[in-house]
């Protein structure tokens, strides 16, 4: 039964938001990490400067992958330890450019 949820859940991520989706990271990090759904942060678009056809025309030794880093929770006291100060968890998702 778990294995036929698991494979629901994989097949409406892919239909609804494709591979690299605010809805993916969230329920990925959201297992453990309790990530808030305004706390995913996605890029806006892959860039284009590694692309063949972008100018100049031709190989450009480059490539982008998408890369998500979950900054953790964590209580955070200040002063003499009398107030304690929640930091939620964020994912920030981002493009880093690889070269060839």
């Amino acid at each position: 039964m778990r294995a036929v949820v698991v494979a629901l859940i994989s097949v409406a991520i892919v239909v609804v938001g494709g591979r690299h989706s605010k809805l993916r990271y969230w329920i990925e990090f959201n297992r453990w990490d309790r990530v808030a759904w305004a706390n995913v942060d996605m890029p806006d678009a892959k860039p284009h400067d590694c692309d063949f056809l972008n100018a100049p025309l031709g190989y450009k030794g480059c490539h982008y992958e998408i890369q998500a880093v979950l900054n953790g929770s964590f209580d955070f006291q200040s002063g003499e330890g009398k107030s304690v100060v929640h930091v939620p968890a964020v994912v920030d998702v981002h493009w880093v450019r690889v070269k060839e």
